[in-house]
């Protein structure tokens, strides 16, 4: 992939440290005190019932609003919102938005076998199903309500201050600890799974959306896409692959496939950043 079209700067104003730092904390209590409320209801803390939901999920995406008003009102939403509608990026580009994920599951599933390491075969799952879990997971599992603010706000601010590299590992540490009251919430996704694993993994894909982002011009459709390729395919395998479930010996092996495609990204965007380096007309 080669960095192409407008730049990817952000209209941040004055302080963009302080603006960073009120995004994070704003996201973390928003999204805390849903799942808090939560959580207190299920230990029978709460004289009333509050189910698990989606609002949680939200709580990037609302800040990233309350800021970006607060800082340069209409023009600070329109600034954030605009790079939602960069859909214009090339086929090979939305080949690996939409299916970058699925390839990495796929190719992991496949090592994962000849390595002896059990696959049951898959269960049929219909059209219907995966139409509906896919809009469902698009609006209400992630994408949307934390891409607005890692990738929307808090990535392009950082891009104006250091690499793309750093700037992914300090989205991924924002990202890491947003999640962490999950691993304790009845019926969350990350409910008693590893957090280590989990943060690698962070790691991995904040590395690879980053290089998504940066090769689309900085367009927050494609992070909000290759965001939700990644739900897709991570969530919906156990139901087609059961016995990859509960398979350390696959879960490690995918979280190596995973690190070696966020290796290559890093080395791409290293290249990219020299030759930008060396002068107009080096093409990385």
């Amino acid at each position: 992939m080669r960095e192409r079209g407008r730049p990817l700067k952000a209209t941040t104003g004055a302080r963009p440290g302080w603006s960073l730092a009120a995004f994070f904390l704003l996201a973390c209590a928003i999204s805390w005190a849903d799942w808090g409320l939560v959580m207190a209801s299920e230990r029978g803390w709460l004289p009333l019932r509050v189910p698990l939901n989606p609002w949680g999920s939200f709580g990037p995406a609302i800040a990233a609003v309350i800021v970006s008003a607060s800082q340069a009102g209409w023009s600070g939403l329109r600034e954030l919102f605009k790079p939602i509608l960069r859909w214009r990026f090339g086929p090979g580009r939305w080949a690996v938005v939409l299916l970058g994920p699925a390839a990495l599951v796929a190719l992991s599933v496949g090592v994962h076998a000849i390595a002896g390491g059990q696959v049951l075969p898959a269960r049929p799952v219909g059209f219907a199903q995966f139409a509906l879990l896919a809009v469902v997971l698009l609006f209400v599992g992630g994408p949307v309500g934390e891409e607005i603010g890692w990738r929307g706000y808090a990535l392009p601010r950082l891009l104006e201050r250091t690499g793309p590299v750093a700037a992914s590992l300090v989205v991924a540490g924002m990202w890491a600890v947003w999640h962490l009251p999950l691993f304790w919430l009845p019926g969350a996704t990350q409910a008693g799974s590893s957090i280590p694993l989990f943060v690698a993994m962070v790691v991995a894909f904040s590395i690879l959306t980053t290089w998504v982002y940066v090769a689309t011009s900085g367009s927050l459709l494609a992070a909000v896409l290759f965001h939700h390729s990644i739900n897709l395919s991570t969530f919906f395998l156990p139901s087609v692959f059961p016995a990859l479930q509960s398979s350390r010996g696959y879960s490690r092996i995918f979280l190596l496939v995973t690190w070696v495609a966020a290796g290559l990204a890093i080395l791409h965007m290293s290249r990219q950043a020299r030759a930008r380096a060396a002068g107009p007309g080096v093409v990385a």
